[in-house]
């Protein structure tokens, strides 16, 4: 009541002034920003990650540090490999204060460079190997980079950046820089770690730098909350172009913790992941909520008690995510944390609960050293319950953008709030709740999230009108959810005589840009719909038509197979056998749980085979069998194709007859030929796997009673 009487008399006094000026006063400035803000510690903050790995090398040298793909490595060993690339480093001319792009794939050799890096002064710039060739080369150009690490290959697209080529064994590649002392190198905490590249609106990507202050501080807040121990086993399966790596890579190994490893195409296999968290221990893990939908839906989660903590980040949790997880894991916990790349890393953090009933769980409060301001277009706070953006305040904010002032100052401006600090705006919209935790609402623009990744529509706009400005006049590319998953789908205006097809622009599109932000569906409009007001109107869209060229049916019983699996998964009542799988509205989460269906048949195929092969025709014609097996749906009764682990053994010259496993079953008293045959006969009937055998091209299940057992039951004794 006080607040609105006071903004009456305030309207009475000034009718000129704006709305927008009116200062509702909605409570003291001090303390809404003690509401805003993690907790201050009193921590020294000037370290480097880098001291803190390198003073567990010295008290656990023997400790193994590394697991996984990249095999067992002790700290020590870890310490001396790093110090070895620091010196290799040196030798190609890289000085302190240098950026280093990494173009390697997740394993042994990424982390050996990241560690040497820091230990040179230097940071790090991480590239996906898989991204565009021309993705690759805008990263390498915008950070200036020193010097490319790299395997073999084409380096054409590197300019005229030096490469330092790395192969085979580290220890033996290192060898000849080994036995040097670690270099001394003075440290500051305002020292760039690393730059990692996001979306940009203007068609190229951007580089945001951060550095180790923020990084230290936000390291040293999960290993507090999470409560690290030495013993915890840490999952790194995090693409290392996600700022989600960083921690991954770096939490486990400044605690003294084990780092595991995955293959590089790991994270997208939720039964290989299944298997690592059960062979190796691990205790915490991180999953992008939509991935971690995914994995709950295939993985019951047994044989998986060491799992303590799951971080997941990067989009909206669901809160029927966080139901099935515990569900799964009630002995675990679960934290849904935010943060842009803008920030290292993370700067808000929610403690879930088994039973809290949120449709969507909030991203919480802030963590140390940070504040988290919800502001009005003045910049001013904005009441508990009423929308705002979202700005961010405190040692995690970044640098900015490199090479890019005028993009950083448009972004990072100065803290009305702070003591000479600058904020990031982030375009977040959000809301405080009564309990001072912040709910996420969207967008203040068009920037979006798919899985995880930050998109900006307009960079993917840009590029289509760069790569196809002779057939487009105007192109909007939207975000659509038709069968239950965002995806993006593009709209272009044709000029008068020209004709664009669908595969033909995912196909250029997908050379230019890394494939989340590739739309699964191109839509030619007359047209595109407007507002009153003279913007898109989205709502106006047309519906993608998913139906394809001619159809083709399948022709062999795998392309059968196939076809219906992606009718299953894109909601086609009818596909054929040249149907191209994002053509159908298909993306990199259903390519997923296509692997997953595709070997519950036997096929081998992985997530990169239906990339490159994204037809029922292609991926049959991958197995090598197409024409050869004959597979018949009758409720486990016929022929099955070899599952993968079958096709390799009989790749192996020699005969593979006798290969099986045999048992001697003790009989009980009073037992016969006739009642033991008759005992195996409804055991046989009832389990189709029982009565199986390999024919040399196929397993064959007969029909229940075609097994004849009084010529196979061997009665010797009281054995069987």
């Amino acid at each position: 009541k006080e607040h609105f009487l006071q903004t009456l008399s305030v309207l009475v006094d000034c009718p000129t002034l704006p709305l927008g000026h009116l200062d509702f006063g909605f409570g003291d400035v001090a303390d809404l920003l003690a509401l805003s803000s993690g907790m201050v510690t009193d921590h020294h903050f000037d370290g480097h990650v880098i001291e803190l790995f390198e003073s567990v090398c010295l008290s656990r040298p023997e400790t193994v540090s590394l697991r996984g793909v990249c095999g067992d490595w002790s700290y020590g060993s870890l310490n001396a490999a790093a110090d070895s690339f620091s010196h290799y480093l040196s030798s190609h001319g890289v000085v302190p204060g240098c950026l280093v792009a990494v173009v390697l794939p997740r394993g042994i050799w990424s982390i050996v460079s990241m560690l040497g890096i820091w230990k040179l002064g230097c940071a790090y710039v991480p590239l996906d190997p898989d991204l565009p060739v021309e993705r690759i080369s805008q990263g390498i150009e915008n950070s200036q980079a020193s010097l490319v690490l790299t395997f073999e290959g084409d380096f054409s697209h590197f300019g005229d950046v030096p490469v330092g080529v790395l192969s085979g064994d580290v220890s033996e590649f290192l060898s000849s820089y080994s036995g040097f002392p670690s270099l001394d190198i003075a440290r500051d905490s305002s020292d760039l770690a690393y730059v990692i590249y996001t979306s940009g609106s203007t068609g190229r990507p951007k580089g945001v730098g951060n550095s180790h202050l923020g990084l230290f501080n936000r390291l040293k807040w999960q290993e507090s909350v999470l409560g690290m121990v030495c013993e915890d086993v840490v999952l790194q399966k995090t693409s290392v172009g996600f700022d989600v790596a960083v921690w991954e890579w770096f939490l486990p190994l400044m605690t003294g913790g084990c780092l595991v490893v995955t293959r590089p195409d790991g994270h997208r296999d939720p039964e290989y992941l299944g298997r690592m968290i059960s062979d190796y221990g691990v205790t915490i893990m991180h999953f992008v909520p939509s991935m971690l939908e995914l994995f709950l839906e295939v993985v019951d989660g047994s044989g998986h008690e060491s799992v303590r903590h799951v971080v997941t980040s990067g989009e909206a949790l669901g809160g029927f995510v966080q139901e099935r997880f515990y569900n799964r894991y009630p002995h675990a916990q679960l934290w849904n944390l935010y943060g842009p790349t803008e920030a290292a890393i993370d700067v808000s953090y929610w403690c879930c609960r088994a039973s809290d009933g949120s449709l969507v769980p909030p991203i919480g409060e802030a963590i140390w050293n940070t504040r988290l301001y919800v502001l009005d277009d003045c910049l001013r706070f904005v009441p508990e319950g009423v929308v705002g953006e979202l700005y961010i305040s405190g040692v995690g904010v970044a640098r900015g953008y490199h090479g890019r002032g005028g993009l950083t100052s448009e972004r990072f401006l100065a803290d009305p709030y702070g003591s000479g600090e600058r904020m990031y705006r982030t375009g977040d919209l959000v809301m405080r709740r009564g309990d001072g935790a912040l709910l996420y609402l969207g967008r203040a623009d068009d920037q979006v999230k798919i899985r995880g990744f930050r998109i900006e529509l307009g960079e993917i706009e840009s590029v289509s009108l760069a790569q196809f400005g002779e057939e487009l006049s105007q192109v909007a590319v939207v975000v659509r959810e038709d069968g239950g998953q965002p995806h993006l789908v593009a709209y272009g205006v044709c000029r008068d005589g020209c004709l664009l097809e669908a595969v033909d622009y995912r196909e250029v599109l997908g050379r230019h840009l890394p494939d989340y932000m590739v739309p699964v569906a191109f839509v030619a409009v007359d047209e595109l719909p407007l507002t009153a007001n003279g913007k898109l109107d989205r709502r106006a869209l047309p519906a993608p038509d998913y139906v394809l060229e001619d159809f083709a049916p399948p022709e062999t019983p795998l392309e059968v197979i196939l076809c219906d699996l992606f009718g299953e998964l894109t909601g086609r009542d009818e596909v054929g056998a040249t149907a191209n799988f994002f053509s159908l509205g298909g993306d990199s989460i259903q390519v997923i749980r296509l692997v997953g269906r595709g070997r519950q048949h036997g096929f081998g195929f992985g997530v990169r085979d239906v990339f490159r092969h994204p037809t029922p025709r292609a991926l049959a014609a991958l197995t090598g069998q197409g024409e050869d097996v004959v597979i018949k749906d009758v409720g486990g009764v016929g022929f099955f194709a070899p599952p993968p682990i079958h096709r390799h053994f009989l790749g192996f010259s020699g005969s593979w007859y006798g290969f099986n496993q045999a048992v001697c079953l003790g009989l009980p008293d009073g037992c016969d030929r006739e009642l033991a045959t008759s005992h195996l006969s409804r055991l046989f009937d009832h389990h189709d796997a029982l009565r199986m055998y390999f024919d040399g091209e196929c397993f064959v299940v007969p029909e229940v009673g075609e097994i004849s057992f009084p010529a196979a039951v061997v009665l010797s004794g009281d054995r069987i």
